[in-house]
């Protein structure tokens, strides 16, 4: 399910104190465009990596199927391990 940056900015803001300096409002703003720029981008290098990978493929069968998403699980698999940040602060609860 796609979630607008918009939308998300809007449910954060909502459950900031009303009395939060606009700076640091302007802050959560950056770093939901930032978040949302790198998921794109993420997505953006493994759609391109795929079509590089598998542009030779005229027909897609079962063994292929099974490479590809080998292959998708692999890569998506690198940003998953990468060390968690802490259960605290605002980047946490967006998520």
């Amino acid at each position: 399910m796609f979630c607008n940056p918009g939308a998300i900015l809007d449910d954060v803001r909502l459950s900031l104190p009303v009395s939060i300096p606009a700076s640091e409002s302007r802050a959560a703003g950056l770093a939901i465009d930032f978040g949302a720029e790198l998921l794109r981008l993420s997505a953006d290098r493994l759609l391109r990596e795929l079509q590089a990978r598998f542009e030779h493929i005229a027909h897609v069968d079962q063994h292929m199927t099974e490479t590809m998403l080998r292959y998708i699980f692999e890569e998506l698999d690198i940003w998953r391990r990468r060390p968690e940040r802490p259960a605290s602060g605002v980047a946490y609860d967006l998520l």
